[in-house]
């Protein structure tokens, strides 16, 4: 994977970025969230979402379960992102998500011309 700080940068997404991170890492259960945005290289926009979750195992481990994964995808799509067809994967403690910009809220996820300017 490229270096996310700076794909966001090159593309204009960097504010969009910033305020996807501070929701997630703000819910509970979830820990640690990563990046691809490679996919921008090749005018593909999508961000793919890996967030490590950490529920304890007890007897509600299933409700919590759902309430973070819920969660999760709620602050994604309040961040005008949204799922695409791909399956929503989950590696034992991380989600892996596919998404791409929801209908109206291109302008925060799509590169401004300078930017695919600039990738050529």
């Amino acid at each position: 994977m490229t270096n996310i700080k700076e794909l966001a940068e090159r593309f204009s997404i960097t504010d969009a970025m910033n305020k996807l991170h501070t929701d997630l890492l703000s819910l509970d259960g979830v820990v640690d969230v990563q990046y691809d945005l490679d996919g921008y290289l090749d005018d593909i926009f999508q961000v793919i979402i890996i967030a490590k979750y950490d529920i304890p195992v007890n007897h509600s481990y299933y409700e919590k379960y759902s309430s973070v994964k819920k969660s999760i995808l709620s602050a994604i799509k309040k961040n005008g992102l949204k799922r695409t067809p791909d399956t929503l994967e989950d590696y034992g403690e991380h989600f892996y998500i596919v998404t791409e910009p929801a209908k109206g809220s291109e302008n925060k996820w799509l590169p401004t011309q300078a930017a695919k300017k600039e990738k050529k």
